[in-house]
């Protein structure tokens, strides 16, 4: 038993020892592009962002394809218009065909 908490202890203490060097980084972002790390848009986004990509696939959706509601909010990225995902390379969505 004491084993065990020696080996939290530890574990606990390099985590608070490595953390400040997992730490985000807050790169600029244009106006046509953005993506938000851990909250979900505003209703007002929505309407400013019309298309949404995954970080992780190459694809673009319209905001209200159900492809979107799988995407995990800190996973997004937020486009304007359709020529600003493809000059992203991203490809439009077979099912919502924006």
């Amino acid at each position: 038993m004491d084993k065990r908490i020696l080996a939290v202890l530890g574990t606990l203490i390099l985590v608070i020892a490595f953390l400040p060097a997992f730490q985000t980084i807050n790169a600029p972002t244009t106006s046509e592009i953005t993506a938000h790390s851990i909250n979900a848009p505003t209703v007002a986004a929505a309407y400013k962002y019309r298309y949404v990509a995954s970080i992780h696939s190459n694809v673009y959706h319209k905001y209200t394809c159900r492809y979107v509601k799988k995407i995990k909010s800190y996973n997004r990225i937020y486009f304007k218009t359709k020529t600003t995902a493809k000059k992203h390379h991203y490809r439009p969505c077979k099912v919502c065909r924006p």
